[in-house]
């Protein structure tokens, strides 16, 4: 797209929603304007919903193809920086049901989302989107049913075009949509025989779902609304396939056993009185350990997930001890005496507790010291 405005007299601007937020696309001539109506036919919004739209212009330099790839782009890209901080968003495709539950399935980039889209779409569940699925913390879906990239005939290998849901007669998904279960996509490596549908461990689940989000930090309690959410869902799933048509049955009926009422995993948020100043550095001045400031934490049996900034780190185990224990900003001897208490004595403890106590601070969860604010240390230096 381009930065610069370029105002083609006498083509009719063209509004479209995308994730709540309203562009005004200006297309070059009437022939582009058309083809954009048509790719994007069910994001189309009236002039009445453009009043504080942003405008983008389309430079006259692009290609057909080129000029779908690029507006797409800057739409999704619009759209996800509006919704950050209120959503969580998946890097995904969705598809409905006729009651309104969305089957998310999460996959990164180019690995096929939009065929697994346009596959179960075409077997007779609502197309939500093949890109990103917005859920906000009740559960409550965003539709995003943006053009499909789609080859107009594999057999010979032809490129990629967009095509709308609407040409491509993909069902209108009802509304309002909830979110009702997440599913990795894992094909290939190997597999062989039937598609097959596995739980994952919580935990697991959790970890292999945070690198497909997008801004998941910037939520007021990341990790808690994911947990909130995927136990809503009866935690993550992963389906290990070749090919996505031989899985189509077996995905419907498992989101059709999706009523809201499936029992999710136990977790609990943790929640102490730590530091988050971001004006706030630490000192050796008293030999204690301490936690440092974290964006979100869940406990989730006997296993913990600290997100720092915006990386989750997972500890459990003997780890998981020191670090509950470091709430009371204890000694490395008093760490020892908590660690005996409830592991019971070994032979090498010290080397143990030291090597783990270093693991902790390198992942950036705990700290020596005392935290002070940046003008209190550099008086005392």
């Amino acid at each position: 797209m381009s930065t610069d405005v370029e105002v083609h007299v006498g083509v009719e601007p063209l509004h479209v929603e995308v994730l709540g937020v309203v562009h005004t696309i200006h297309a070059v001539d009437e022939r582009q304007r058309t083809m954009l109506a048509r790719e994007w036919s069910r994001c189309v919004v009236d002039d009445a919903a453009a009043a504080d739209a942003e405008d983008v212009h389309i430079s006259d330099g692009y290609s057909d193809q080129e000029a779908g790839y690029a507006l797409a782009s800057e739409l999704t890209m619009n759209g996800i920086l509006a919704r950050r901080g209120s959503h969580l968003m998946l890097h995904a495709c969705g598809l409905s049901d006729a009651e309104g539950n969305v089957l998310a399935m999460v996959a990164r980039s180019g690995s096929g989302k939009t065929t697994a889209a346009l596959t179960l779409s075409r077997s007779g569940l609502g197309y939500v989107t093949d890109e990103t699925v917005a859920v906000a913390p009740s559960g409550a879906v965003l539709a995003y049913p943006k053009p499909l990239s789609v080859v107009d005939d594999e057999a010979a290998g032809g490129p990629k075009r967009q095509h709308g849901p609407d040409e491509l007669g993909l069902p209108v998904p009802p509304e309002p949509l909830h979110l009702r279960r997440v599913v990795l996509l894992e094909r290939g490596g190997g597999h062989e025989g039937s598609p097959r549908l596995e739980p994952l461990p919580f935990v697991d689940g959790l970890l292999a779902l945070i690198p497909q989000t997008s801004s998941l930090s910037r939520l007021e309690r990341p990790l808690q609304t994911a947990c909130e959410l995927l136990a809503g869902c009866g935690g993550v799933f992963r389906l290990v396939y070749t090919e996505i048509s031989d899985a189509t049955e077996l995905l419907q009926t498992f989101l059709s056993q999706a009523n809201g009422e499936t029992p999710g995993p136990s977790w609990e948020p943790f929640t102490e009185d730590v530091p988050t100043d971001g004006s706030m550095a630490w000192a050796i001045l008293d030999n204690r350990v301490r936690l440092k400031p974290h964006t979100d934490a869940v406990l989730v049996g006997n296993e913990l997930v600290i997100m720092v900034d915006d990386v989750p780190i997972r500890v459990g185990g003997l780890g998981l001890t020191i670090w509950q224990a470091c709430r009371d900003a204890p000694t490395l001897a008093e760490i020892g005496a908590t660690v005996e208490e409830l592991h019971g004595s070994h032979p090498e403890a010290g080397r143990i507790i030291d090597e783990t106590v270093a693991g902790l601070r390198e992942a950036g969860v705990i700290a020596w010291g005392r935290p002070s604010p940046v003008s209190e240390l550099v008086r005392a230096l």
